[in-house]
């Protein structure tokens, strides 16, 4: 797309297509990207001097586009907001925005210099932004070079957090995330305890009064010990459950292990070679207290993994997951 961004850009007078956007490139039967949607191309422009289209479409066109003052690097704009529907799969109108800039970075799994880059094609100023394709390319191609020499580096490991409760275990065909019931939301678990301490209470309360008249105990005992019959058989079994994060190389899912109840919940069906992205995203429940979730995407869907994380949890935990997958591809390759 710069390539093709180049020749148009630098045609005499220079052509600004604006209106670049997915549904207008064309993957050809012999790999190559096609640009499209040149319907409305109008003669030179006596005010800037170029040939551009009038109409571009919300979420891919600067502002400065809208304004009538349309240059090279508007096309670079859209061509950036165009990547970021690509990587997401939702919509730049539809991402979250912050100073007017595109928040995407939290949504993807790239090389922080390939999110740097498209972050610079997508600035609202346009002074922020390359000038035009040929620095973008230049640029682009630096990068990819740095990149390449990066790896023959020895990649820092970031160890696990002290004091986490969290175990990671992981074999050739399976992975494996144990999680204290804090980490994770289980409500199926807790319905079931719930029903049953609410079915049992009545039965164990009237058993003990028949027991103490028996006895001879006095009440206020069996008062007590029968408030404490919810605890015993509702809250315990919850905190003693055991939840995990489980992959193989074909699906995603939540194993949970309690007593002789046992069940494996599928998340997501994937393929080992599927694009797939994980994340950690900062969760807001007010405005002091903030936590960070863990999330895997692949194509248009988001799953929350696991909840009521701290940064370095969320940053080892992500590392470990990118490692195992990384070594079942290169397996498979």
């Amino acid at each position: 797309m710069l390539k093709i961004l180049i020749y148009l850009h630098e045609l005499s007078p220079p052509v600004l297509h604006r209106d670049i956007k997915p549904s207008n490139l064309i993957l050809g039967e012999d790999k190559q990207v096609y640009l499209v949607g040149f319907g409305a191309v109008q003669a030179q422009s006596a005010v800037t001097g170029v040939t551009f289209t009038v109409v571009g479409t919300s979420g891919y066109a600067p502002l400065e586009q809208f304004w009538g003052r349309a240059v090279a690097a508007s096309d670079l704009y859209a061509l950036g907001a165009t990547l970021i529907h690509l990587l997401t799969g939702v919509a730049p109108a539809n991402l979250p925005q912050k100073d007017c800039r595109i928040q995407f970075a939290d949504r993807v799994s790239l090389n922080p210099s390939l999110v740097s880059w498209i972050e610079t094609l997508t600035e609202i100023a346009i002074e922020k932004r390359y000038s035009n394709a040929r620095q973008a390319l230049a640029e682009l191609q630096s990068r990819q070079e740095q990149s390449a020499s990066d790896k023959t580096a020895p990649i820092r490991k970031v160890s696990k957090p002290s004091g986490t409760r969290i175990k990671v275990n992981t074999s050739r065909d399976e992975l494996l995330i144990y999680l204290p019931n804090d980490k994770i939301s289980n409500p199926e678990i807790s319905n079931i305890f719930a029903c049953l301490g609410c079915l049992t209470w009545p039965l164990l309360s009237v058993m003990l009064f028949m027991v103490s008249s028996l006895l001879n105990i006095g009440s206020i005992w069996i008062l007590v010990l029968s408030l404490f019959i919810p605890v015993i058989v509702f809250a315990i079994p919850i905190f003693i459950a055991q939840n995990a994060i489980y992959c193989n190389l074909n699906f995603w899912a939540i194993k949970t292990n309690l007593f002789c109840y046992k069940r494996t919940t599928k998340l997501i069906n994937y393929s080992i070679n599927s694009d797939i992205y994980f994340s950690k995203q900062i969760e807001e429940f007010n405005k002091k207290i903030k936590s960070y979730g863990l999330y895997i995407r692949t194509g248009d869907e988001l799953y929350k993994l696991i909840s009521n994380l701290n940064e370095p949890e969320a940053t080892w935990l992500v590392q470990e997951i990118k490692d195992w997958l990384n070594k079942r591809v290169r397996k498979n390759k």
